[in-house]
């Protein structure tokens, strides 16, 4: 979406839209537009009418964006800003708690609005699409910039469904857990394939072709990769420690991965490590953000040059000398190969997935508009529509009837949250 015109921006706004011309001008402009927006604020009759409740939300959001700012995620700060309302501050603002308190009340027409993961875009669209032929008054607005500002829309009531392009992370539940004090309500809507898009793959665990291993445990990689062990067993550092022997026993394990802050190597560290925060120090951890060269290729490319390397990365079946590794989840199950049956049906490990999140209190039933497009989305006519473009594919059946079941379950007491000491 191209960036509105300074003079269709309201006051409190205009430095944020000025400020995103300018990489070195960037947090400072935040920063000053929420000293400008938070001085307006005591004075305004309609803040005082409105009261404490509005104020306390205020501070919240001022509060998330703060901290996006301390973890460098300026963007997602501004565009958090960007899009308030131009009468928010007046206690006007039509935030999602408000429509939720107003949906019993009889409407000619709804709009449901999404914001998230732009690489959705062409799921997103046919869902919206096939929903409507049987719901005509309901209406979209879709703004998909990147995972990365899908749940600053949703806290900031711009948004009612946020489309992630990856697993939530603490630094997003915390800002939002700030303005509504509980977790906001996720629905697991696609599988990842082999080949999804950008860092939303199921990733494969490959060696060198010259290596003579031949399948892996889930506890055998967080051996080679972490440093806890919370799936038990202890550090594997040489290929002995695997089961290997002859000239290979003593050789080194040269570990390649994905960043600490890449959607991939915080999956591996969630799925595998169980959340371990020390891993190898001896791996080898590379980024998209370091480098022209993607991490995905940079990996395999290492592993295929170096017979004493093991690495996970995308899938590629063209590429010569290299290995991949079926993954069992513990000792003397059966190791799954990845595939597309294996995906399609979860049985292959790292099989990962897509989610939407809404905003739900705990205990309350979500808008009649919002339970209904879901319930599509993960009908059997709405997963269908996953696989007409090959990114994604559908849940498997069974996994798609439990998160049906999810959407008018109504426990009492929010979900087990993040730990609060990831720094992601």
């Amino acid at each position: 979406m191209s960036t509105p015109p300074a003079a269709a921006i309201a006051p409190h706004q205009k430095a944020v839209h000025d400020g995103l011309h300018s990489r070195h001008r960037r947090g400072f402009t935040v920063v000053l537009s929420l000293s400008s927006l938070f001085q307006a604020l005591p004075s305004n009759p309609m803040f005082l009418r409105d009261g404490i409740r509005h104020g306390l939300r205020l501070l919240s959001i001022y509060r998330a964006l703060l901290h996006l700012l301390r973890c460098r995620c300026v963007l997602a700060a501004a565009l958090l800003l960007l899009a308030l309302p131009s009468d928010f501050c007046l206690g006007q603002g039509s935030g999602i708690q408000r429509a939720s308190e107003q949906i019993s009340e009889p409407q000619a027409s709804v709009t449901i609005r999404l914001w998230g993961y732009d690489d959705m875009a062409g799921a997103v669209e046919r869902w919206e699409s096939g929903f409507g032929k049987n719901h005509p008054e309901v209406h979209f607005t879709t703004e998909l910039h990147g995972p990365d500002t899908a749940m600053a829309g949703l806290y900031n009531g711009v948004a009612d469904i946020a489309v992630m392009g990856r697993e939530l992370w603490p630094v997003d539940t915390m800002a939002f857990r700030w303005v509504f004090q509980y977790l906001p309500f996720g629905v697991e809507v696609a599988t990842c394939s082999l080949s999804s898009p950008g860092q939303s793959f199921s990733p494969v665990v490959m060696v060198n072709a010259a290596n003579p291993l031949s399948r892996i445990t889930l506890q055998q990689l967080g051996g080679i990769y972490g440093s806890e062990h919370r799936r038990g067993g202890k550090n594997l550092r040489v290929w002995g420690d695997l089961g290997l022997t002859g000239k290979w026993a003593n050789r080194p394990i040269h570990a390649y991965g994905y960043g600490a802050d890449d959607a991939v190597g915080i999956y591996f560290r969630k799925r595998v490590l169980l959340g371990d925060y020390k891993p190898n120090v001896t791996g080898h951890l590379l980024s998209d953000r370091d480098d022209r060269i993607s991490a995905d290729q940079r990996i395999r490319a290492a592993v295929q040059a170096d017979p004493l390397a093991i690495g996970y990365a995308r899938d590629d079946p063209d590429q010569a000398r290299l290995k991949v590794l079926p993954i069992a989840e513990k000792a003397g199950k059966v190791a799954v190969p990845p595939a597309a049956s294996t995906i399609r049906d979860h049985s292959y490990p790292l099989t990962r997935v897509l989610s939407f999140y809404v905003n739900r209190a705990p205990g309350k039933p979500m808008s009649p508009e919002l339970l209904a497009f879901l319930r599509y989305v993960l009908s059997p006519d709405g997963q269908k529509m996953l696989n007409q473009d090959g990114r994604f594919t559908a849940l498997p059946p069974d996994v798609a009837a439990t998160q049906q079941e999810s959407l008018t379950a109504l426990p009492a007491h929010e979900p087990k949250q993040e730990s609060s000491s990831d720094p992601n």
